[in-house]
């Protein structure tokens, strides 16, 4: 269990951090919107080989995706995280 918690920890580390990365790209102006769309898909598409190696009970390894569909969905509706919403440039 301790892995577990451990491991859905890291990977809410590990997205918010891709998230923290493509916010940061998309505030230097150098790349559009769909840029950063794709880098948070290719990035956080490799949560997968964290979950794999720290979370041996599904139970535990459904948490991190259900908390980042429920943000996206906020995010789409607020606007929060601008680098993950399309057509904005």
């Amino acid at each position: 269990m301790f892995s577990d918690i451990t491991g859905v920890i890291i990977s809410m580390v590990f997205v918010v951090s891709v998230l923290i990365i493509s916010e940061a790209i998309r505030k230097m102006g150098r790349f559009p919107t769909e840029f950063t769309r794709k880098f948070i898909h290719i990035g956080v598409s490799h949560w997968w080989i964290v979950a794999m190696y720290f979370i041996n009970d599904i139970r535990y390894a459904v948490i991190p995706p259900i908390i980042f569909v429920l943000l996206n969905y906020y995010s789409y509706k607020k606007d929060l995280i601008k680098s993950m919403e399309r057509g904005k440039d």
